[in-house]
């Protein structure tokens, strides 16, 4: 089984290992805004669920170092005790000297569990704090800045509560941004899935606001999203054939899905008939060029090249010649040389064994 990459926040600080490496930075230039803050919760609430510890029932990591004493209660399913954080245990575990030994051991487990659970918490908040840190500007914390000891006595759970309660209310503006993103345009390229759960993203950002997004609402968002993308024509016009009862945002999903797939395929066998299409196309007029360079002398066919002559290898005509000279013309043939060398190429380091007779002087022939 292969183990995950794991991340840690801080070098040698901390052993706490979180699922993500760094928390989505804040803007610089313009003030945190409510989407900014709850993609900060997100996160923050990955990290502390990441790392397990029986406090709390077990069930939601350090979960409770990030939210409230009532919001973890208000869980579901609900815990099955509340999240408290364990005190410092002393520095040294002191048994009375006439204690039994199985007193000794119970006392000894006890102490070394509450050591492991408090130290990890501590690890923990650590992780996230410096996390924290590092993606929001120092000026949205500065109200929570001592001057000797800044951010060494505030959790990452009073940095949370405090960039909520300045910068986390959701205004008109940001409910007309998150309307936008709603029916931005879905990209084919990507799984359609995406599109789905954008809207349910959105309808979660919007109930936050108190300006709840309906499901059909939810269901016309999805298509002008879908009908942006410009593939999903057919689809579109299925769907609204369909009986009201049925265009509901339940079905929605599956509808589409479906569509896609068959979009997909469609694509891929297109796509696999024209590549086919067009290697068949090539294919003839490769072979052309082979036909009409080549010459049978008995058995054996030879094929010329303007450079180099007739030759046997076939891949090796005025066409592919991989070293013409500079007169040296692709379109000649052996029915058209076209001024080309007309030799017969030999095998490499052959020798000729014909000699030519000397030519007769003008004295000889008379």
């Amino acid at each position: 089984m292969q183990q995950q990459p794991l991340f840690f926040t801080m070098e040698k600080a901390t052993e706490a290992i979180f699922p993500i490496e760094e928390f989505t930075p804040f803007p610089t230039d313009t003030a945190p805004t409510a989407v900014n803050i709850r993609q900060l919760k997100k996160e923050m609430i990955q990290c502390a669920m990441a790392v397990p510890t029986i406090l709390g029932g077990g069930a939601h990591g350090h979960l409770g170092l990030i939210l409230s004493a009532a919001a973890y209660m208000a869980l579901n399913p609900a815990p099955t005790e509340a999240f408290n954080r364990p005190d410092a245990p002393p520095p040294a575990l002191h048994i009375n000297v006439n204690a039994l030994g199985a007193t000794i051991a119970n006392r000894q487990s006890a102490y070394n569990r509450n050591l492991a659970a408090y130290t990890m918490c501590n690890k923990v908040e650590i992780g996230l704090k410096a996390m924290l840190l590092k993606a929001v500007p120092k000026i949205y914390l500065l109200a929570l800045c001592d001057e000797i000891f800044e951010f060494a006595n505030v959790t990452p759970a009073e940095m949370l509560e405090h960039l909520e309660t300045t910068y986390g209310a959701i205004n008109e503006d940001d409910l007309a941004a998150n309307l936008e993103a709603c029916e931005a345009a879905w990209d084919p390229n990507t799984p359609i899935e995406i599109v789905f759960a954008n809207t349910n993203k959105c309808a979660q950002f919007a109930a936050a606001g108190n300006d709840d997004i309906s499901d059909a609402n939810k269901v016309r968002l999805t298509l002008k999203a879908l009908e942006k993308s410009g593939v999903m024509e057919e689809a579109i016009s299925d769907w609204r054939k369909k009986a009201a009862a049925d265009r509901t945002w339940d079905n929605l999903p599956t509808h589409f899905t479906t569509y896609n797939k068959e979009r997909i395929r469609k694509t891929t066998a297109n796509q696999a008939g024209f590549n086919s299409a067009n290697a068949t196309q090539q294919q003839p007029k490769e072979t052309n060029n082979k036909k009409a360079a080549a010459a049978k002398v008995g058995t054996i066919e030879l094929y010329y090249c303007f450079t180099h002559g007739l030759g046997k290898n076939p891949d090796h005509t005025s066409m592919t010649c991989t070293n013409p000279c500079a007169e040296h013309k692709k379109e000649a043939t052996v029915d058209n040389m076209m001024g080309g060398n007309n030799t017969i190429r030999r095998r490499r380091n052959e020798r000729s064994v014909i000699t030519r007779p000397p030519r007769a002087t003008n004295a000889e022939n008379n």
